[in-house]
């Protein structure tokens, strides 16, 4: 029977958890100017009639001569505050998962244990905070005709077309965010030698 290590530190889930948040809160402060370019370029590539932006740079330019820079930061606020509990979300319920899978059911530490454990992290993250994140992508792609605040765009989702809204496209996203994760965390494991028996507990 496999006992829990002596080396484990129960509260070692929610420090690492807090750090990679942090980390996650500065990526996205720093790179949320690209995400709203991204986004408008994906929109303008989808639609039809007039082409506003003809690449990258000329976006980033158009967007803070007719927005300012508040026009790079449309859906910054959802936007951090959803990464933040996202991001500390799945690295705790994937640390604990992963330890007490091995711990309590004897499971050895294995590839697909490591991706189940990783797909539940990111699709229960995922479901959290989905409504902040589809109220970060509607805030970036309406630009000056953009609601001016987070609550505001939550009551205009809402009464568009009910609660229900606020998870709208919630199974494609936890899909793809579970998928994302399950790899990402096997190949982190899988680099950091845990696979293998002796990485009980760690």
């Amino acid at each position: 029977e496999l006992k829990p290590s002596v080396t484990y530190d129960p509260f070692e889930p929610i420090w690492r958890g807090g750090i990679g948040a942090v980390a996650s809160l500065v990526g996205t402060v720093v790179s949320h100017p690209l995400d709203v370019i991204r986004t408008r370029l994906t929109l303008q590539s989808a639609g039809k009639g007039k082409q506003m932006y003809r690449g990258i740079w000329d976006a980033a330019r158009t967007i803070f001569a007719q927005e300012g820079y508040r026009g790079l930061c449309r859906g910054l606020q959802p936007a951090c505050l959803s990464v933040v509990p996202e991001v500390f979300a799945q690295l705790v319920i994937y640390d604990v998962s992963v330890h007490y899978a091995k711990v309590l059911y004897g499971v050895e530490p294995s590839a697909p244990l490591f991706a189940m454990c990783g797909v539940l992290a990111g699709c229960a993250s995922q479901v959290a905070v989905y409504p902040l994140d589809l109220v970060r992508r509607r805030m970036q792609q309406q630009g000056r005709q953009c609601v001016p605040t987070l609550r505001e765009a939550l009551v205009e989702v809402v009464r568009a077309g009910g609660p229900s809204a606020l998870f709208n496209g919630v199974g494609p996203a936890c899909a793809r965010v579970g998928a994302a994760i399950g790899i990402a965390m096997v190949v982190r494991d899988t680099v950091l030698g845990r696979l293998s028996p002796e990485a009980v507990g760690q």
